[in-house]
């Protein structure tokens, strides 16, 4: 536990851990795309730890890179879509 939260605070961390998990695996079933649901993955990766943005990425070992997938907040100008 950490100063200053009590285990009420665990709780309702840990709830909120288990229902994005379980929207996510809801999501998985459903979602015949890849990139609407890493979308949603990234967002609510994001609010469960309070980030202010984030990024996904996925390694291409043909390109022997890193493609941005999707992004949640991430400032304009920070991006770039492959990286080596």
């Amino acid at each position: 536990m950490l100063m200053g939260m009590t285990g009420q605070d665990d709780e309702r961390i840990a709830l909120s851990q288990i229902e994005f998990l379980t929207r996510t695996l809801e999501d998985a079933v459903g979602e015949r795309s890849l990139q609407p649901l890493l979308s949603r993955i990234v967002e609510g990766a994001c609010r469960l730890i309070g980030a202010d943005d984030g990024v996904i990425g996925l390694y291409s070992a043909e390109l022997d890179t890193i493609e941005t997938a999707a992004n949640f907040r991430t400032p304009p100008g920070a991006l770039r879509e492959r990286v080596r």
